[in-house]
C-alpha cells in the first residue's frame, strides 16, 4: 500500500505541469499548492471556524467559537482549530485571562476570498 502512495504521488509530481493547472479568467492558475489547504477547508466545521473568527476580526475563546457551531463537539472542533493553526489560517493566544483564537492575515483573506463561493451555494 505504501508502495503505490508513493508511486501515485510522485506520478503526481512528475505530471504536475498537465494535471493542475486550472484555466480562469484567461489566467493558467496550478492548483497543485492549495491541495493541503483544500483538504482542512473541506473538513467539518473547518470554514465555519474561520467565518466565527472572522466577524468583527475579535478574538475568541474556544467555548466562544463552540458556541456559534450548533451541533459540534469538542474534540472535533478541538481538532480543527489544531488543523487551521498549523496551516497558519488562525494563531493562538496564550494570553493571562486564558487561551484565545484569532483569523491570521492569511486566514482572513482565504476566508474572504470563500464569500463568492458561500453566495453561489446559497
Amino acid at each position: 500500500m505504501v508502495i503505490f502512495m508513493v508511486y501515485r504521488e510522485e506520478t503526481r509530481i512528475k505530471n504536475k505541469n498537465e494535471i493542475c493547472m486550472v484555466k480562469f479568467n484567461d489566467e493558467i492558475i496550478c492548483v497543485d499548492p492549495a491541495i493541503p489547504l483544500m483538504a482542512i477547508l473541506g473538513k467539518k466545521y473547518s470554514m465555519l471556524i474561520l467565518s466565527v473568527l472572522e466577524q468583527n476580526n475579535i478574538k475568541r475563546n474556544f467555548n466562544e467559537i463552540l458556541k456559534h457551531i450548533p451541533y459540534s463537539s469538542t474534540t472535533i472542533i478541538s481538532k480543527r482549530l489544531k488543523d487551521l493553526e498549523y496551516l497558519n489560517l488562525i494563531k493562538k493566544i496564550n494570553s493571562t485571562d486564558g487561551i484565545y483564537y484569532n483569523l491570521t492575515d492569511y486566514g482572513s483573506k482565504i476566508i474572504k476570498s470563500l464569500y463568492g463561493f458561500f453566495k453561489a451555494v446559497e
